[in-house]
């Protein structure tokens, strides 16, 4: 995990109500000082199956996730929340670098949801 704060351009509680409506949501995090225009920082969007035009095909559009990130520009259908260490892999995240910023994001983005236990 950054041994720095993570600077959101949405934070958790943020994007919860959103997440817990079933819609899409993007955000970029870094690790640091604020997210500035020279640097972006790591950018993830999560979009559930149903809002896909024939996102069935993918998967359970009934509880499934696309869940994308821009360290390996790898997506995958998933359960909201889960394992972060499975989906990391999954994502093909390297385990230094901006993938621990990918990591500590997605951890605090379910811890955050798996305290409203609305999903």
């Amino acid at each position: 995990m950054p041994a720095r704060r993570l600077s959101w351009s949405a934070t958790p509680h943020e994007l919860l109500p959103s997440v817990i409506g079933r819609q899409p949501v993007a955000f970029a995090v870094r690790s640091g000082r604020v997210l500035g225009a020279r640097r972006r920082g790591v950018r993830i969007a999560l979009m559930p199956l149903e809002d896909l035009r024939d996102g069935h095909v993918l998967g359970d559009t009934l509880n499934g996730w696309l869940v994308w990130q821009s360290v390996s520009c790898r997506g995958v259908v998933t359960r909201l929340p889960c394992d972060v260490e499975v989906l990391a892999g999954a994502l093909r995240v390297p385990r230094r670098g901006d993938g621990l910023v990918v990591r500590a994001a997605l951890r605090e983005l379910f811890d955050v949801l798996y305290e409203e236990r609305r999903l």
